[in-house]
């Protein structure tokens, strides 16, 4: 008898993430923020982003980085392009978005952990407060 693999993320949680991911999405667009998963690059005296394409490999990453003047060029995937942000809302949903992606990933064919189930229902406040904003 073979056993079944467990879905990576269940239909309701994938369904909630969404919705939180969808919440910060709209924040980084009201600030003119870059909304579609990938990574990006912005001229260091810039503040638009332009696409590099959804997946990169790090060694790909690796390479740009090494062969950008120093301070030309700033790189960052979705999820952490408004880590440094002036405004406290931006900033709060990148850390929404990163928790979001590292919660996917820890859930990724394996059961919840106590961490995950705390680390969910932090990510759910946080989620409240953003919607809010």
């Amino acid at each position: 008898m073979e056993r079944a693999e467990p879905p990576a993320v269940s239909h309701d949680l994938d369904l909630l993430l969404r919705a939180i991911e969808q919440a910060a999405l709209r924040l980084y667009d009201r600030h003119g923020l870059p909304t579609t998963a990938g990574h990006y690059r912005s001229p260091a005296s810039e503040e638009a982003w332009t696409p590099l394409g959804a997946q990169l490999s790090a060694d790909e990453r690796w390479t740009m980085i090494q062969e950008s003047p120093e301070g030309q060029w700033r790189y960052a995937s979705l999820e952490t392009i408004g880590a440094r942000s002036e405004h406290p809302d931006v900033r709060q949903a990148s850390a929404i978005l990163s928790a979001c992606a590292g919660l996917r990933q820890r859930l990724d064919g394996r059961p919840p952990t106590p961490q995950d189930l705390a680390d969910s229902i932090r990510l759910g406040a946080a989620w409240r407060t953003l919607d809010q904003i």
